[in-house]
C-alpha cells in the first residue's frame, strides 16, 4: 500500500514538467498534500521514521493552506529533488 502511494506521489510531482494551467496546480498541491498525509501516517506505523518525517517535511511545502510561494522553476527543483529522495529511501 505505502509503495503505491509512493509511486502516486512521485508520477504527481513529475507533472511539473508539463505546462498546465495555475488551477491544475491549486489542485495537485491537494492531492499531494492528502497522499502525502495518509502516506506518512503509514511510514510511521511501520516504524520508518525517516520516510514518515520526508513526508511529512514535503508535506508542509506542498501545504495548499499555508503555501510557500515560489516560482515554477523553484517548485520544478523541489519536485525535481523530493523524487531522487524518495527513490533513495
Amino acid at each position: 500500500m505505502a509503495t503505491i502511494i509512493l509511486i502516486a506521489v512521485m508520477l504527481m510531482l513529475s507533472s511539473f514538467i508539463f505546462r498546465c494551467s495555475f488551477e491544475y496546480f491549486i489542485c495537485l498541491r491537494i492531492a499531494t498534500c492528502g497522499v502525502l498525509a495518509v502516506h506518512s501516517f503509514l511510514a510511521s506505523k511501520a516504524n520508518r521514521f525517516i520516510l514518515a518525517y520526508v513526508s511529512a517535511l514535503m508535506l508542509l511545502v506542498f501545504n495548499p493552506v499555508a503555501p510557500i510561494h515560489l516560482d515554477r522553476s523553484g517548485y520544478e527543483f523541489l519536485a525535481a529533488s523530493w523524487n531522487t529522495v524518495l527513490l533513495a529511501l
